[in-house]
């Protein structure tokens, strides 16, 4: 109403063909100045701008991008998901693999701590299991997996996998994987356990219930067994250096003052030698490299030591105290 009146006004104001071009001079004499101070300030922005990767984001600019992904998220993410695997136990062995072959480029093994090429993305690859990651729910984790994100450096799935195996769904032709957030989290069987101090990784909600005490279970087989293998031998290891096990490739990894020397998984006890040691292995007929997956690489660092070789207490203990200094030695 009060607009109607000025532009009356204003109209009534206007008498003459005189008036009304200097009114449209003023109002073309305006626009092009705040035209001109708009071009002035991109290209000033423009001059400016760093297209290096290397500083980090500044705060205002990680707000703005945080707030604006996760209302495309939500708003993008209103299609149903699949529903639970029927065998989570493999579902989740499987997904910790995939995990390992997708994602682990990035995020890391645990998840937790990015890899260099994930730390210096721009924006920077997320930890997993953050506060910001985890307020996600499975719906917007599902279509951030299956989509990706751009501009970010994720990449979208949906053309690599399908969305059983995105969203953890099990079928006979197909291989089974783990839930949603086991994935996208690599929280379940991907969570890091700490023997020197108390776990600092928070749990995960998973949304199907038995997900979480099926990974428990399979994570626990191969830490129990690698942990009792090297109580054995070096029962003082924990108190003597900084032990920790971590998921890798749906194995379990021991780390000795974080650097790796043991893996114990399907394949039973790998350890990191030195080149000399492996060479004197490998000409025992029963001593294999460690390969993590039927058709995967060979990890040229690591032989699985036979139950032989185990069984022999000295032997055995030598070989891990090689294993340590070799791990310790090398540089990180």
């Amino acid at each position: 109403m009060i607009t109607g009146q000025i532009c009356l006004l204003l109209w009534k104001a206007i008498e003459t063909p005189f008036q009304w071009n200097l009114v449209m001079k003023c109002a073309l004499i305006t626009l092009s100045a705040v035209s001109a101070v708009v071009i002035a300030g991109a290209l000033l922005a423009i001059s400016q701008f760093n297209l290096s990767a290397m500083p980090e984001p500044a705060s205002m600019e990680n707000y703005l991008a945080t707030s604006a992904r996760r209302l495309l998220v939500r708003r993008g993410s209103r299609e149903a998901i699949p529903t639970a695997p029927a065998n989570l136990a493999a579902s989740i062995e499987e997904g910790g693999k995939l995990y390992g072959t997708d994602c682990a480029a990035c995020h890391g093994l645990d998840g937790h701590k990015p890899t260099d090429a994930g730390r210096w993305m721009y924006p920077r690859a997320a930890n997993l299991t953050s506060r910001e990651v985890q307020q996600y729910s499975d719906r917007e984790l599902f279509w951030i997996v299956r989509n990706g994100i751009r501009l970010s450096g994720m990449p979208a799935f949906g053309k690599v996998e399908t969305d059983e195996h995105i969203a953890g769904e099990r079928q006979p032709e197909r291989r089974g994987r783990d839930t949603l957030r086991s994935l996208a989290l690599a929280r379940g069987d991907s969570g890091r356990i700490d023997t020197g101090e108390k776990d600092r990784t928070t749990q995960a909600h998973v949304v199907h219930p038995g997900a979480r005490a099926a990974a428990a279970i399979l994570k626990a087989s191969y830490l129990n067994k690698l942990e009792e293998l090297l109580k054995r031998v070096r029962p003082r290891l924990a108190t003597t250096h900084h032990l920790e096990f971590r998921n890798c490739f749906g194995a379990v990894a021991g780390y000795v003052d974080g650097n790796i020397f043991a893996s114990c998984g399907k394949f039973g006890l790998a350890l990191r030698l030195p080149s000399q040691t492996l060479t004197e292995l490998f000409g025992e007929p029963d001593v294999s490299p460690l390969k993590y997956f039927e058709k995967g690489h060979v990890k040229k660092e690591y032989a699985v030591i036979p139950p032989r070789i185990i069984g022999d207490r000295t032997r055995f203990q030598k070989l891990v105290d090689k294993s340590i200094k070799f791990a310790l030695s090398v540089p990180r």
